[in-house]
């Protein structure tokens, strides 16, 4: 017989958090918003805080994710958030070694430390000319066989090339070694503070860093040293190269899990919308046992059975959410799924339950919902220990989408609005990949749109962090575990909900979230 719940599911939208009491030594600028993405042991079976936990923890310093959806995260938005202490996920529905030569961009990028595109001094001043406008920066080492561990010979700056210089090459227009302000490797290590002093002293935008042999290792460009001191919470391993994750389907994780481990991928995340199968079961058993060193996160998961699934096949982390993304017909197609905040109430519960059983405590990802920036302060006072969004980030100018506008005409007069291209994975545009890959012919489970573009990352991110820091301020939360173990919140009505909102007043212009109709 089928099992009936009579009590409806909520959504972050249905829950409001009771205040705490104001504490005057948390201040927005003192909380902290690390969080574990991965396992870990408590010998009192109790949550620790991030900034207690071992170094084989994997942390983040800020709690927000990027999806991995082909209309979201890219080399650009991944480094944007790594520099924000966030994570950016690249997304698997591309060929193998696409996706493994995204994340070597972004491994490739590290803070301060560039390791650039270079080219051989035979090569064409057009190309490096076409490079330059494509990359957005001017400066190219010159090796001898044209690769980036090369023997370096010699520079090309903006002041080396121009038009007219087209038919040259690189060797009759560049900078020689013999005139060129060097770091010596073996004397600065990957000190940044060695390498800008040398910097500082040379006069230049950018010196290049030498090993002994002459073969380059990075180059330093003033520009990303005033850069880097602008983000303290970025997230780096220990080789300084901003931290990424990426995403593997249970298809051909055989062959697509050795490529991104070897591109240097420092977390994976088995990508589906229905995380409790026999597939991902397979997935995650393959990668646990051929690739141990890399963590990997399961999902997605509804139920506190689709939890202990994913836990018992060795998950590190799980994601949770199916049906909540504003792209999402999962639920209106099929009838299946949860709504969001049920799902992490449900999943935190029983989360707790298997830490008291185990001592083991298992991060949960709120994955989706999210629409207003209240609801990631809602989804982590319901549970969550980080939250995914896909929307919310398709917004911003690094999405991987071109800007573009939408104009339509009403009573005579043209409305025009800048946008960007948002499709779900699992929508008609993002399956045809699939199906020519594996012969899939399922339906579709998503639809395409736009969203309003929100310009660059680095000028909103901080404004949606500080929100949730005001939020947990408000209620004297220092970190995220004092927000789990302090938490009150109520469940609201219609009628509460319009409470909340201004009313029965007459404005002249009303702040867009509380317009009606």
């Amino acid at each position: 017989m089928a099992e009936l719940i009579w009590k409806p599911g909520t959504t972050y939208d249905d829950w409001l958090v009771l205040p705490g009491r104001i504490k005057k030594d948390v201040t927005v600028d003192n909380i902290s918003l690390k969080t574990p993405l991965t396992k870990y042991n408590s010998s009192d079976s109790q949550e620790v805080p991030a900034e207690n936990l071992p170094e084989d923890v994997f942390v983040i310093n800020s709690p927000l994710l990027s999806a991995p959806m082909q209309s979201v995260t890219g080399a650009e938005m991944a480094i944007e958030l790594a520099k924000q202490g966030c994570l950016g996920v690249i997304f698997c529905s591309q060929p193998i070694n696409k996706e493994a030569g995204i994340v070597r961009q972004v491994k490739g990028y590290k803070a301060a430390f560039v390791v650039p595109d270079v080219f051989s001094p035979e090569t064409i001043i057009e190309e490096v000319i076409k490079a330059a406008e494509e990359k957005g920066y001017s400066t190219f080492p010159i090796t001898d066989n044209g690769k980036p561990n090369g023997r370096i010979v010699g520079l090309l700056t903006k002041n080396d090339y121009s038009e007219k210089h087209r038919q040259l090459k690189a060797c009759d227009r560049m900078i020689p070694m013999n005139r060129i302000i060097y770091a010596r490797y073996e004397k600065v290590g990957e000190d940044i503070r060695k390498a800008n002093a040398i910097l500082e002293n040379s006069h230049h935008g950018s010196i290049p860093i030498v090993d002994k042999h002459g073969h380059l290792k990075f180059m330093v460009f003033k520009k990303d040293i005033r850069e880097h001191r602008s983000y303290p919470l970025e997230l780096v391993d220990n080789q300084k190269r901003y931290v990424v994750g990426a995403a593997v389907n249970t298809y051909d994780y055989r062959k697509r899990v050795p490529a991104l481990a070897e591109a240097g991928a420092d977390i994976l995340f088995v990508d589906a919308s229905q995380g409790y199968s026999d597939y991902q079961e397979a997935a995650l058993k393959h990668i646990l046992k051929n690739f141990p060193g890399i963590p990997v996160i399961g999902g997605n998961v509804a139920t506190k059975e689709g939890f202990d699934f994913l836990v018992q096949n060795g998950a590190h982390g799980v994601k949770i959410g199916m049906g909540p993304g504003s792209i999402c017909t999962t639920r209106e197609k099929y009838r299946i799924g949860r709504p969001q905040a049920t799902a992490v109430i449900e999943i935190n519960q029983r989360r707790h339950e298997y830490l008291a059983e185990t001592g083991i405590y298992v991060p949960i990802i709120a994955d989706g919902g999210i629409v207003t920036n209240d609801h990631f302060f809602i989804a982590f006072a319901l549970g969550a220990d980080s939250v995914m969004g896909g929307r919310f980030f398709a917004r911003f100018h690094e999405s991987p989408t071109e800007t573009t506008e939408l104009k339509e005409t009403y009573e005579g007069r043209v409305y025009v609005a800048s946008v960007k291209p948002y499709w779900g994975e699992g929508s008609e545009r993002a399956k045809i990949w699939r199906r020519k890959r594996y012969d899939q012919a399922e339906e579709s489970e998503g639809i395409e749109g736009y969203v309003p573009y929100a310009g660059y990352v680095k000028d909103n991110l901080p404004s949606a962090v500080r929100h949730i820091k005001t939020s947990m301020q408000k209620n004297g939360y220092f970190n995220i575990r004092d927000v789990h173990a302090h938490v009150r919140l109520q469940r609201e009505s219609a009628s509460t909900i319009k409470e909340g909102m201004p009313h029965d007043i007459f404005v002249e212009r009303m702040w867009r979230p509380y317009r009606s109709g």
